[in-house]
């Protein structure tokens, strides 16, 4: 649960929307929401029980590709992720392009430990500079 949370707030702080990547569904509302996936590039799906909170285990968590569902019963949403990663280099897809700064900044301070590089934040909010440049990762 932690991570799912870091993961969210990493996409808020990009200023991109975590609802792009993850989708979360009731137990009760999944078969239509299956239907739904079929016109879904990439995304990672969180299936709670009906009336659960946030804190709850997950019913089932997967992976979408292309409305093709390739993961499913995942234990949690880094080995979605993980997995997502892989599929991403196995299959030589290109990030989602209202994502990409989560994705690189994801595979470069995650993926490649020790990685120091600064950035210009792609979507600033009007209040910030945007050449204001931010420290990503660093040891």
């Amino acid at each position: 649960m932690q991570r799912e949370c870091i993961l969210k707030a990493l996409c808020a702080y990009l200023n991109e929307d975590h609802v792009l990547l993850f989708r979360e569904y009731l137990n009760c509302d999944w078969l239509k929401a299956k239907d739904n996936m079929k016109q879904t590039v990439m995304v990672i799906y969180i299936v709670r029980p009906e009336g659960s909170d946030a804190a709850e285990e997950p019913v089932d968590i997967g992976v979408v590709i292309q409305g093709t569902e390739v993961f499913r019963s995942l234990r949690n949403v880094a080995v979605a992720l993980a997995m997502l990663f892989g599929l991403i280099y196995a299959l030589n897809l290109s990030y989602l392009r209202e994502l990409k700064a989560t994705f690189e900044v994801i595979q470069k301070g995650v993926l490649q430990p020790g990685w120091t590089q600064t950035f210009t934040k792609g979507a600033c909010p009007k209040e910030q500079d945007a050449g204001v440049r931010y420290l990503v990762c660093s040891n």
